[in-house]
């Protein structure tokens, strides 16, 4: 198993290791999402990978290194299975977790009311027409896009958080 080793400038710990040869050519240049003790770091994926530990004490950068260690073995096994199908259930529970991020990102700061009723205006004014139902203008801040479009950054965040590579029908879905 890889070990800690201590930033030469810094003093701060980090965990590296190298990306196995079946999965490198498939992973190189993507990121990835890897929680450590609560701190979200995004490493890309080369020859080899590496994230800081955030500590200087030795006792806990091993501690902290088993938990990176599980980590990037999830991120190998996402890579190396192939793509997935996931249930409706499954595809619900993480629009859940997409909408719960959302709506936290915009509980602290929405925005002026002047910027909200700008992109109502514009999207009641999308082609002289609203937009079909309710709950779908409820949903479009701006004119009308594809589901992709709008939301497609949200979902592969999530997905990549959770270490999933799924399949076309399934994305299609989401």
């Amino acid at each position: 198993m890889p070990r800690p080793y201590k930033h030469p400038k810094t003093g701060v710990y980090w965990y590296r290791q190298r990306t196995p040869a079946v999965i490198r050519a498939v992973a190189a240049g993507k990121s990835v999402i890897i929680t450590i003790d609560g701190r979200i770091s995004q490493p890309k994926i080369g020859a080899t990978v590496q994230v800081s530990l955030g500590t200087k004490d030795v006792a806990e950068a091993k501690r902290l290194a088993g938990e990176a260690q599980s980590q990037f073995e999830q991120v190998w096994l996402s890579f190396s299975n192939a793509p997935v199908k996931l249930s409706l259930r499954q595809i619900v529970a993480l629009a859940g977790e997409v909408y719960r991020a959302w709506k936290l990102m915009l509980e602290d700061e929405p925005g002026s009311a002047i910027e909200w009723a700008a992109k109502r205006e514009r999207r009641e004014r999308w082609d002289g027409k609203p937009p079909p139902s309710p709950t779908q203008r409820a949903l479009m801040f701006d004119p009308p896009r594809t589901l992709r479009e709008q939301w497609g950054s949200w979902v592969d965040g999530a997905l990549v958080e959770h270490h999933l590579t799924v399949d076309t029908e399934t994305y299609s879905a989401s």
